[in-house]
């Protein structure tokens, strides 16, 4: 049979022993004991080098059973939480209909289904699948605002201003004529306190070449700004 210490990290070893030793009516000193074994020819260790063996850790009879017992459980465990982490994203999953990117416009259930998993992922918490989901995301939705935004707004908030940046540049070399992101990057840099480089941004966009759809849609976007508030006030009608 496998020795369990030759599988065992030493962080996992010493968390097993720990429960072991509570289980075994030997002395402690004697559940895991070292070992010389004789050399192999076709060691190349140094201590096989020298002639002195090799120094095994042996696990005492009584402890042994525990241990496997707790290195299988350990792993039945791991395998269980593995098995629902699956289950919980196999709807997103399935729903993905398109992974790669495409000039023709997703549809519209794809897009929610995109927005959902995000907002999953994010509300679990783990920062790595969280990262991955956005940058599989973007392949698919490159040419959607809403998920570059997104993303900004949570690397904001996990890494800093650096990095929602480099999200915001990489956006904008994908969709630079595109309003809403112009004005969410320039509304980002002006947070912070950056006004040249808010400015810098606005300019940038109005020397592109959508430039008048730019204009067009700055213009639309603080009128619906406008008629919304003096709607709030009862002042003037929404139209927007």
């Amino acid at each position: 049979m496998c020795n369990p210490c030759d599988l065992l990290s030493e962080d996992e070893f010493n968390d097993i022993f720990d429960v072991v030793r509570r289980k075994c009516s030997i002395g402690i000193d004697s559940i895991v004991t070292e070992e010389v074994v004789e050399a192999d020819s076709g060691d190349t260790s140094a201590d096989a080098s020298n002639g002195k063996g090799t120094i095994r850790k042996k696990i005492h009879p009584e402890a042994l059973p525990h241990f496997r017992a707790e290195f299988l459980s350990k792993r039945y465990r791991w395998h269980k939480e593995t098995e629902a982490m699956i289950l919980a994203r196999l709807p997103f999953e399935e729903q993905i209909k398109r992974p790669y990117f495409h000039v023709k416009p997703l549809e519209a259930e794809q897009l929610k289904n995109w927005r959902l998993y995000l907002d999953f992922e994010i509300a679990e918490g783990d920062e790595t699948r969280i990262t991955v989901l956005f940058e599989r995301c973007l392949i698919a939705c490159a040419l959607y605002d809403q998920f570059w935004t997104k993303y900004g707004r949570w690397m904001r908030k996990q890494r800093g201003s650096d990095a929602a940046r480099s999200v915001y540049r990489r956006a904008r070399q994908h969709i630079p004529g595109n309003v809403r992101l112009a004005l969410a990057y320039s509304a980002f840099e002006e947070s912070l306190g950056m006004t040249s480089r808010s400015n810098k941004t606005q300019d940038d966009s109005m020397l592109s070449p959508a430039k008048d759809l730019f204009l067009l849609g700055v213009i639309l976007a603080q009128v619906t700004q406008v008629s919304n508030l003096l709607g709030h006030m009862g002042i003037f009608p929404r139209f927007f």
